[in-house]
């Protein structure tokens, strides 16, 4: 998985724009679905979903457009998400 980040910051007095870029970063997701049909044409439903992308270092570059210098910092990004779905309902077949 590759992850990247372009952050620009218009402050007058500032104007930097830092970039990040994160590669090889593992990504795990689980799912679950459980029903009951109510009649042989309606399901009821639930079921989630969680994902999860790990922890991982990477790159960091910025540009100063006020003062025209750029700088690169290794190992100065680090992105991780992770979240879960739910999700209920009734399924009606016709």
């Amino acid at each position: 998985m590759k992850a990247s980040d372009n952050d620009e910051h218009y402050n007058p007095e500032k104007r930097i724009t830092y970039r990040s870029d994160v590669n090889n970063q593992n990504y795990y997701s689980v799912s679950l679905h459980a029903g009951y049909y109510i009649t042989p044409a309606a399901k009821v439903y639930v079921e989630g979903t969680w994902n999860r992308i790990t922890n991982k270092k990477g790159d960091t570059s910025l540009y100063s457009r006020n003062l025209n210098i750029s700088d690169h910092t290794k190992n100065g990004a680090g992105i991780e998400s992770y979240n879960f779905m739910t999700t209920a309902g009734l399924k009606y077949y016709f």
